[in-house]
């Protein structure tokens, strides 16, 4: 017995489904006579297309503290803290540029320069990377974030001027 195409319909415009279906991973089971399906694969149900896998990202290496310090200054990316406002007020590099994670978007970024991304640890500049590498902005990644830009005896100031903390 086959499912009614009016059951897969209703389905697929319920949104439990997304409009692309997903590539199924088991086997397709159709159930005893007069029963719905448990687990129903779309795709292999109505052919619906698969999404390919997503392209990889133009992202740049992922860099240390001291080549992303050396970068910055001469002159040859701009560095953008990615951290909240409280981690910025307690400890940032002089040389950095302050756009939360979120509120930052491609166009946010000052100057054509290639972008080096930094966050307290590297996960949310990590991120940050992804996106202005998806927008087409040549980024790299600090690995260690500012713990490791701190460790490397880079300078911390706070937004007073006087020595900072990597909150």
């Amino acid at each position: 017995m086959s499912v009614p195409n009016a059951w897969i319909d209703r389905t697929l415009r319920s949104g439990r489904l997304p409009g692309v279906a997903r590539p199924c991973r088991k086997r397709v089971r159709l159930p005893p006579p007069g029963r719905r399906p448990q687990s129903f694969c779309v795709v292999h149900r109505r052919g619906l297309p698969v999404p390919e896998a997503s392209p990889p990202l133009d992202r740049l290496p992922d860099i240390d503290a001291a080549t992303a310090a050396a970068l910055v200054g001469a002159g040859k990316a701009v560095l953008v803290d990615v951290r909240e406002p409280g981690e910025w007020v307690a400890g940032h590099a002089p040389e950095a540029v302050h756009i939360p994670l979120g509120e930052l978007r491609a166009d946010s970024v000052p100057g054509d320069l290639p972008v080096v991304a930094i966050c307290r640890s590297g996960n949310r500049s990590g991120k940050a990377a992804d996106a202005l590498a998806a927008a087409g902005r040549p980024v790299h990644n600090v690995t260690g974030g500012m713990k490791a830009w701190a460790a490397a005896g880079q300078s911390v100031i706070s937004d007073s001027g006087d020595p900072g903390t990597v909150a």
